[in-house]
């Protein structure tokens, strides 16, 4: 199952992978790290694979961080939170949740992961 989130937050994407996971019929999380990945666009669909072939071994949350740049002056102030979570077949044996930042919050992208990490479990970057 895919959720395409745009202009959002941490607290709604939270939202999206809890109804993804009730979605599917698997409201348990079972997860044994979250794997972070910061990427540009261009490298995101190889980190992606990779990441989903991995977690068939290591069932993971996969945090993807893609910054983008914004070409124009005026965008460059607006900040936006874009993101697609993927949950079941869509994100292999785990969860995944494709992040893009735009503008101001690209500069501070830690604190749109850090509500995202799952408690008690490692984080791999």
């Amino acid at each position: 199952m895919k959720i395409d989130l745009t202009d959002t937050t941490a607290s709604k994407i939270n939202k999206g992978l809890v109804q993804g996971r009730r979605a599917i019929g698997t409201p348990a999380v079972g997860m044994v790290l979250t794997l972070v990945i910061v990427t540009d666009e261009e490298n995101a669909y190889d980190a992606l694979k990779a990441a989903g072939d991995a977690s068939r071994e290591h069932p993971s949350r996969t945090l993807v961080v893609i910054k983008r740049v914004s070409r124009s002056p005026r965008d460059r102030t607006k900040s936006r939170l874009d993101a697609e979570v993927r949950v079941g077949a869509e994100a292999g044996t785990g969860e995944t949740v494709v992040l893009r930042l735009y503008g101001e919050v690209a500069d501070h992208a830690q604190s749109v992961v850090l509500p995202l990490l799952l408690p008690d479990a490692p984080v791999v970057v």
